[in-house]
């Protein structure tokens, strides 16, 4: 921007005035660091647009927009939001909103503020406008993050709308942990499974198991398998296995097997402790999406 003859640089993401002396391309990239980091990523075009927003905006004589207006703004997109989150209609913020919000803003603060609450754009159409733009920032930061994600997968199914047309719904879900695990992990994860399917696979060890964990206890008296097809299995397999590790150990060593050197091993129980939590933070956010 331009002050008495004079040019300036300014961020066109929060439109702050710098320096002459920020001319330089070292300085802006420190501003772009600390201020907008999560912007470093994005391509020219990005800020060519937001350059082509900035000079479409009114600017006082500072070149920073009015801090009113943005609230105004802010203040009527929040309102759309709320309206759009407990399904009601559009109608409800010019109609009902508007008029309480005023009424309630001149009893506490006066006339003059009521009087701001009155730019406050809430018409049917408005409303309608600012979802649109809500529905395609949330549209537009799903995809992002989907594309930068390394592993995801994508689960379809069919529903109808209320015209009874036929629509196609996609539920975008992380990977499976167990399928992602870093070599060490996914080693440790292989060797539980062989543990468990060595009791369970047999049903004499399953009844000697179970009768040694009754005799000596135990919270729990028996394993529970795993199996690579449910996919919220893993979570619950580790959990109990870790509850009956102990007796996993002692059953294995008075059964003479060679399956009990794999608690020698180094940091096998902290591994093991590692793999409890980790998918059982998996199998709560998979439940939740």
């Amino acid at each position: 921007m331009l002050k008495e003859t004079i040019s300036y640089p300014q961020c066109v993401i929060c439109y702050k005035v710098l320096g002459n002396d920020s001319m330089k391309p070292s300085k802006l990239a420190i501003h772009l660091n600390k201020c907008h980091p999560d912007l470093q990523t994005k391509d020219t075009d990005f800020f060519k647009r937001k350059f082509e927003s900035l000079k479409r905006c009114k600017l006082d004589k500072t070149g920073i927009i009015y801090q009113t207006q943005q609230n105004i703004v802010e203040a009527s997109y929040k309102v759309s939001y709320i309206i759009a989150q407990n399904k009601k209609a559009h109608t409800l913020a010019e109609e009902v909103i508007l008029p309480c919000t005023k009424e309630i803003v001149r009893l506490l603060f006066g006339e003059e503020a009521a009087k701001k609450v009155d730019n406050i754009s809430l018409s049917n159409t408005t409303v309608k406008r600012r979802l649109t733009d809500i529905s395609s920032n949330i549209k537009e930061n799903v995809i992002n993050e989907i594309k930068e994600s390394p592993y995801f997968s994508i689960q379809l199914d069919e529903s109808t709308d209320v015209s009874s047309m036929a629509q196609l719904i996609v539920y975008c879900r992380q990977a499976l942990a167990t399928k992602t695990l870093p070599g060490s992990l996914k080693t440790v994860f292989n060797q539980l499974v062989k543990l468990v399917n060595y009791i369970k696979s047999s049903a004499l060890n399953t009844r000697l198991f179970t009768k040694f964990c009754s005799d000596l206890n135990a919270e729990h008296n028996k394993l529970l398998f795993y199996t690579s097809v449910r996919w919220l299995s893993a979570g619950n397999f580790l959990e109990r296995f870790f509850m009956l590790r102990n007796e996993v150990k002692e059953f294995l060593c008075q059964m003479k097997s060679g399956l009990v050197e794999y608690f020698e091993f180094d940091n096998f129980e902290i591994t093991t402790a590692y793999l409890v939590d980790i998918v059982g933070h998996f199998n709560k956010l998979n439940l939740q999406l």
